[in-house]
């Protein structure tokens, strides 16, 4: 009997061995370890199932339902089915009269380790030794009251002489065996959280390099802004430190200079990745060569920023010199010093979201000590600035990919609101099911701040504070698809001051920039809250009123605007005066016209009320400088076309009727136009009947009557040529030395081969 003891103990220590090494090896691999338990679980059945403890002669057992109950308690169904079903196939091959009996005590036994198992997962807390006992004890009465089944009284004499060992060591064993399983597991369940931590931690890392406006020139890592054509534009001390260059050196370069050649192509890709819009940022390991030439292993992070009109603006790198880091190993003290003196706050949860841990950082930046917080759910922070689909998003992103990532505003312990760019990782054991959650945390609020600050200072004046040109030309394409939209009237208004150079030249610019506040102020409240007021420079303003039910709408706001502007204004001692010149354009037109053509129409009509004699407005003619610009577009079309050789002489014969004789030809133009034909002089002549162009015509036209007479002469025909001559080309003060010019290029000709005709216009 003793014998058949040590053998079912070895049995079960080398079970408790292989366990534990099957579960560290498949920990991340379910199905495997659960496969893999199965089969070790069945092994070790079948071994204490062939050596059978004799306790007295004719009264013998084994430890199957040990074994089968904590095959359920540790693996779970599957290992539990598999163990069960080799012990069964093997009772059912010994036979004998307790064959059935011995098939129950298998299933029971698995089926009741699987159901505590399920038990206690349901309840989210690990159970306690006791529970493991009192499954045992009832494993064991289980298995007592089967064998009351064995047929002739065999069961009644076994349960009378071994009941007690079944129920005082059997339970015992099963309590041993779970509480070696379970500390193993939860050993791996915390190595686990900790390399979660780490991970986190060096994430952290990257997104802290979004802080950079806040300590740019103090950092300790290496920053740098550049331009999308890879050059620095400026850099911080602990870059040029790193690098070994000065910042005027480093500014007159390329980082793809100073890349280690091998790592160019992969942050190459990346970065134009980040250009053509498919990220936004990156992050990656690469090598600088330092300025005395050797490699400087640095992790880098770089974040692209965008204009308003989503071009792009600058592109943001943090360099951290990661040289001595990668010379160390990593381990997990080096784990818990990160989380103990980072500067990025983490609190650890337990599955339903109790906070169970924080750092320092924590208590730093929320205000919150260790003691406000363990125990309470991260909802104490909550600002109310993220409504319930924020967090609806956030929760199921966390179910599907393990972890999240967002910025979020939480509130301090002293009422105080603050930004905060969150990273949530969820822990999970073999079975998939998370155990703790892990959230790594950095204050950004000085980041925002100084976003808002640089977004106000780009879109803003800086003297008046009224919107400069960049956000006038947003609001103003918004304005204009809003008044198509709503079949409405919009006015753009270009304002120029009166007299105020002179100010600025006898009083100074201080006291202009005191009397260019002041104007701004008035000329912004004599508008509607809707209307926008926008400060281009100097002293010039543009004003865009909306909502408008027609051009008649606006009149009253441009008479405020005018007698806001003429308003004296005090500045120390002085009573400074000025008035405004506008000029008033209206969208929609006729034709389709973009922002700026609008400003530009506003900007001619203010021209128009300065010469009219300034503190007026003038309203843009647009059908007046439509037909202006059509003029010009077609004296352009006529220049090209004496320029490309498109026009043409055609000679009509002069013919004596008595004798019918030819006696000469008139020179008539004509215009071969590329698209519309050949076109007469009444088509074009009148365009430039007052235009400098009208003399290079008629000169041309001489000079190529001259040719063709020439033409005509060597093939025997004598000819005289008449041509016209417009007034323009006639009252030349220089025409008759313009014409001898022209005679002289054709030697061979008389002057009295070629007739001027004057046109009947010059008389009228």
């Amino acid at each position: 009997m003793i014998l058949s003891l040590i053998n079912n103990i070895a049995f079960l220590v080398a079970l408790v061995a292989a366990g534990q090494i099957v579960i560290s090896r498949f920990h991340q691999n379910t199905l495997n370890r659960q496969l893999l338990l199965g089969v070790l679980f069945g092994g070790v059945v079948l071994l204490v199932m062939a050596n059978p403890v004799i306790f007295l002669p004719g009264v013998i057992f084994d430890g199957r339902s040990i074994v089968l109950s904590v095959a359920g308690v540790v693996g779970g169904g599957v290992p539990a089915a598999i163990a069960a079903s080799m012990a069964a196939i093997y009772r059912y091959q010994l036979g004998g009269a307790g064959a059935l009996v011995g098939i129950i005590v298998v299933l029971v036994s698995a089926l009741l380790g699987v159901l505590a198992r399920k038990w206690w997962l349901r309840r989210a807390s690990p159970p306690q030794p006791a529970q493991y006992l009192a499954l045992g004890v009832l494993v064991q009465l289980v298995q007592l009251t089967a064998f009351t089944q064995v047929p002739n009284r065999a069961g009644y004499a076994f349960i009378e002489q071994a009941w007690w060992v079944l129920l005082l060591f059997y339970p015992l064993a099963t309590m041993l065996l779970c509480l070696f399983f379970r500390n193993h597991e939860q050993q791996l369940i915390d190595q686990q959280a900790l390399s979660s931590a780490r991970e986190a931690a060096t994430a952290a890392e990257t997104a802290s390099m979004e802080r950079f406006h806040a300590y740019f020139d103090h950092s300790i890592v290496g920053l740098a802004i550049t331009s999308a054509e890879k050059g620095w534009i400026e850099v911080n001390d602990a870059l040029c430190a790193t690098l070994g260059y000065t910042r005027e050196e480093l500014t007159r370069m390329t980082w793809t200079e100073l890349t280690y050649p091998e790592d160019v192509a992969t942050d190459l890709a990346q970065f134009n990745r980040m250009l053509a819009g498919e990220i936004n940022s990156y992050t990656l390991e690469k090598r600088f060569v330092h300025k005395d030439g050797h490699l400087v292993d640095t992790r880098l992070a770089v974040s692209l920023v965008r204009k308003p009109d989503f071009s792009i603006d600058y592109v943001v790198a943090m360099v951290d010199d990661i040289t001595d880091r990668k010379r160390d190993n990593e381990s997990l003290q080096q784990a818990a010093s990160v989380f103990g003196h980072t500067r990025e706050g983490i609190f650890i949860t337990d599955a339903n979201g109790s906070i169970v841990n924080i750092n320092d950082a924590f208590t730093r930046i929320t205000g919150y000590s260790r003691e406000d917080v363990i125990g309470q759910n991260p909802r104490i922070l909550s600002s109310g600035r993220q409504d319930a689909e924020f967090y609806r998003v956030m929760w199921t992103t966390m179910s599907e990919q393990g972890h999240w990532s967002g910025e979020i505003w939480n509130r301090r312990k002293d009422g105080e609101i603050y930004a905060e760019l969150l990273t949530i990782s969820a822990i999970r054991d073999g079975l998939g099911t998370t155990r703790q959650y892990v959230a790594l945390f950095s204050d950004i609020t000085a980041i925002k701040t100084h976003q808002s600050q640089l977004e106000h200072i780009a879109h803003f004046d800086a003297l008046t504070n009224l919107p400069n040109r960049v956000l006038l030309a947003d609001r103003l394409h918004q304005t204009m698809a809003q008044a198509q939209r709503r079949q409405q009237q919009l006015a753009v208004v270009y304002l120029d001051l009166d007299g105020f150079k002179a100010i600025n030249d006898h009083h100074g610019h201080d006291a202009g920039d005191q009397m260019l506040i002041t104007l701004s102020k008035r000329m912004k409240e004599a508008l509607r809250e809707g209307d926008t007021l926008a400060r281009l420079g100097g002293d010039e303003f543009v004003a865009v009123l909306t909502d408008l039910e027609d051009k008649r709408a606006s009149m009253p706001m441009l008479e405020r605007l005018l007698a806001a502007a003429e308003l004296p204004i005090s500045v120390g001692s002085l009573s400074l005066q000025v008035s405004a010149s506008l000029g008033v354009t209206f969208f929609p037109q006729e034709q389709d016209i973009e922002a700026d053509q609008l400003l530009r129409q506003a900007d001619q009509a203010m021209y128009q009320a300065k010469v009219a004699g300034k503190n007026r407005y003038c309203v843009f003619d647009s059908a007046h400088d439509s037909s202006i610009r059509d003029h010009h577009e077609s004296l352009e079309r006529i220049r090209l076309a004496l320029e490309r050789c498109e026009f043409a002489l055609h000679y009509q014969p002069k013919v004596n009727m008595r004798s019918g004789q030819v006696k000469g030809a008139e020179a008539l133009i004509r215009w071969h136009h590329p698209e519309k034909g050949l076109l007469n002089p009444a088509a074009f002549l009148p365009l430039i009947e007052d235009h400098p162009l009208a003399v290079d015509v008629g000169e041309w036209v001489i000079d190529t009557a001259l040719h063709q007479i020439e033409v005509w002469r060597e093939a025997g025909l004598d000819l005289p040529v008449s041509v016209n001559i417009g007034a323009r080309q006639l009252q030349q003060g220089d025409f008759v030395e313009r014409l001898q010019a022209i005679l002289t290029r054709h030697p061979k000709l008389h002057p009295g081969c070629i007739e001027l005709e004057v046109l009947e216009t010059i008389l009228r």
